[in-house]
């Protein structure tokens, strides 16, 4: 797992052959989440990604953070709509509150660790954040496992 910020893709995209052959050899798929943002940019730099349209599995990221993903950039665009036709998929990122968002930024640790009683966060801190990690669970089995049995995926390339 690997997290870049936007800025970081075309640093990425140059070694795209390298993680690919990488990934490869030790039995691993590269699935890429591309978190979209709230401006055109991040639609465009989903579509000139090297890295995203290589990979086995690439999931376009509303984030639901800067408001309804129906509404951001990437959702009337042309660059969603080669992302989908090419076999790219999309999920959303629940979000999640301003205030606990502020109170965990920055802090050491998991979002699980953060749920414990010894986190130092109030219990209701800690509830609103496990039930925003249940929130995010469709998201991270389709970035970690795929997102569909292995043997539909198989049906369907063939």
């Amino acid at each position: 797992m690997v997290n870049t910020p936007a800025s970081a893709s075309a640093t990425i995209d140059a070694h795209t052959d390298i993680i690919l052959a990488a990934a490869e050899e030790i039995g691993y798929r590269v699935h890429v989440a591309w978190i979209l943002g709230a401006s055109t940019d991040s639609a465009r730099l989903a579509a000139q990604s090297r890295l995203a349209a290589a990979a086995h599995r690439r999931i376009a990221v509303a984030n639901a953070r800067w408001g309804d993903p129906d509404r951001l950039p990437w959702a009337g665009s042309q660059e969603r709509q080669g992302w989908l036709q090419s076999g790219g998929c999309e999920a959303v990122l629940p979000d999640l509150t301003e205030r606990v968002a502020r109170q965990v930024r920055g802090r050491p640790g998991t979002y699980a660790g953060m749920c414990e009683p010894d986190s130092g966060l109030t219990v209701i801190t800690r509830q609103v954040i496990r039930s925003w990690l249940r929130r995010c669970e469709p998201l991270v089995e389709m970035v970690l496992e795929g997102g569909v049995d292995e043997q539909q995926e198989q049906e369907a390339q063939a």
